[in-house]
């Protein structure tokens, strides 16, 4: 039987003679199937005879080493404010704060690039009383949405570049950004641990200036706030691209109209604006 090494994945188990004439497949279904057969190369039947068929054997998150690394650098710099009892001048619980919020945007971040990336899939919201809906990007819906808005935009706005498909994957592209912030990040650990000195009670305290101090935060600050924004961005193109994807769907149909609609709107349900515009019948 061909391509049985699939086959063997249902674990069949049954005397076929017992089908009788019911196994035997008409001649028209076998010029069917060899006319249009699935097309598979030969590494996709291998995976699906071996079954193989998992996101991470295909597909990676670019950001998950740089991401790792700031997560490492940012964890780094938390701990040593943790170490410290006291401050001269600086604002010790804004460092904290400020650490503390990148800390928690990372692991976000982490997550919408592994699943825009294919590795995982973004997980569905349930609204009370709905339907699940999945409200960010994952690969998937990502290229679909996008490849729909490609055809609409281009159509609307001439758009003749990857942009409509990308838009929800900005994020992709920050490895080099993440990187430069990660090393003012590991620089601010050596500039903080320098302050560091011990107190008359024993205590580790120090004498980081003011400036210094909000230089660091401001640093912490701008890596937190690049990626929530691109994260954020991404989340929204989606979105906003399935409302667009949704209307054009709307404005489609208030076009494609049958005789019995037609009299409807021109005599009962149609407004005026409506009307002159079925009318005029203009791009």
């Amino acid at each position: 039987m061909a391509g049985a090494n699939v086959f063997n994945r249902l674990s069949f188990s049954f005397d076929t003679s017992k089908f009788g004439d019911a196994i035997y497949l008409s001649q028209d279904t076998k010029n069917f199937l060899n006319t249009q057969p699935i097309s598979l190369e030969t590494w996709q039947k291998n995976d699906l005879a071996n079954g193989t068929i998992i996101a991470t054997n295909y597909y990676k998150n670019p950001l998950l080493n740089v991401c790792n690394e700031l997560q490492s650098s940012t964890q780094n710099l938390y701990n040593l404010m943790l170490t410290i009892v006291s401050y001269d001048t600086a604002n010790g619980a804004g460092l904290q704060s400020s650490a503390n919020t990148l800390l928690s945007e990372i692991p976000l971040f982490n997550q919408h690039t592994s699943n825009i990336a294919g590795v995982t899939k973004a997980e569905a919201t349930v609204p009370e009383n709905g339907s699940p809906v999945v409200e960010y990007p994952d690969y998937d819906t990502a290229v679909q949405v996008g490849q729909n808005l490609l055809m609409l935009l281009n159509n609307t706005d001439g758009i003749q570049d990857s942009t409509p498909l990308l838009g929800s994957m900005t994020s992709l592209f920050m490895g080099s950004d993440i990187t430069a912030n990660t090393v003012i990040i590991t620089g601010d650990y050596t500039t903080l641990n320098s302050s560091i000195y011990l107190d008359g009670t024993g205590n580790l305290a120090s004498n980081i200036s003011t400036t210094q101090a909000n230089s660091i935060i401001l640093h912490l600050q701008t890596a937190s706030g690049m990626l929530s924004t691109r994260r954020l961005h991404d989340w929204n193109f989606y979105q906003q691209g399935l409302i667009l994807l949704e209307d054009s769907n709307k404005i489609d149909n208030l076009e494609n109209v049958g005789n019995t609609q037609l009299y409807l709107i021109n005599n009962l349900i149609g407004t005026d604006s409506y009307k002159q515009k079925l009318s005029s019948n203009t791009s």
